[in-house]
């Protein structure tokens, strides 16, 4: 529910398509489950239903301190990790509103590729090479780059 009613709060005009529904907007099914949860508190598993109210509200919580550009800050104010681990977590501040960020991807799908078919060219030159005048005519740059091409770390 926190994961829900989290993702319906930070884009809440995202819609999705629902079977004999038709198109809804995440905001309004994460307060429908929101409602039942609260309306089905006096029927069975009373403690289930007052679960997912409280992940709902975290949820929430979590977007609004998320918006304002920090993930976790409610941990590290509140005490909950203990200074001696906080070395072993890293609180990073997140890409919000054009803050910097190091939770971004590394690179696109595009720019992937093309690293992938630069490093193939390159291989398939060295393999040439080696076909031509063997693996001794190699420079010391080119043996490192095909070991470390080839995926073996041993």
């Amino acid at each position: 529910m926190a994961i829900v009613m989290a993702t319906s709060f930070y884009v809440p005009n995202y819609t999705i398509q629902l079977l004999f529904i038709g198109r809804v907007k995440i905001i309004w099914l994460a307060l429908v489950l929101f409602i039942i949860d609260f309306f089905a508190i006096p029927s069975g598993n009373a403690g289930g239903h007052i679960a997912h109210i409280g992940g709902a509200l975290w949820g929430i919580i979590y977007v609004l301190f998320l918006r304002k550009g920090f993930d976790q800050k409610l941990f590290r104010f509140a005490g909950i990790i203990p200074e001696g681990l906080k070395r072993f977590f890293r609180f990073r501040k997140l890409h919000v509103s054009g803050r910097n960020t190091e939770h971004r991807r590394p690179m696109t799908d595009d720019e992937y590729n093309l690293n992938k078919n630069l490093q193939q060219k390159k291989i398939d030159e060295i393999l040439d090479k080696i076909a031509k005048g063997g693996y001794d005519t190699l420079t010391r740059e080119e043996k490192e780059f095909l070991f470390k091409s080839s995926g073996k770390n041993n």
